[in-house]
């Protein structure tokens, strides 16, 4: 067998290994690609409930210190509201 007719043997199944080879990388590559954002989707779904909880539970303190004094309550949403007004002139 002369070298060149081993080389035009070998040629081809190297180029079919290297392409079975990067194949199989690139399967692996979006298997854990798809982990990973699934992952990461389960996080922020958690995040996103924790916050909304955390949300609401601020939103019924708020309303029950405005049952429980409502004058005060004007008076920190009018001092807000002159702070406010003061920063927008600037």
């Amino acid at each position: 067998m002369s070298a060149q007719s081993a080389k035009s043997t070998v040629t081809p199944i190297d180029t079919s290994v290297n392409e079975s080879a990067t194949e199989e990388v690139e399967e692996a590559a979006a298997a854990a690609t798809e982990d990973t954002l699934g992952e990461l989707e389960d996080r922020l779904r958690q995040t996103a409930d924790s916050l909304k909880e955390s949300a609401r539970a601020l939103g019924d303190l708020a309303s029950l210190q405005i049952q429980q004094r409502p004058l005060a309550a004007i008076g920190v949403a009018f001092l807000a509201g002159l702070a406010a007004a003061r920063m927008l002139r600037r």
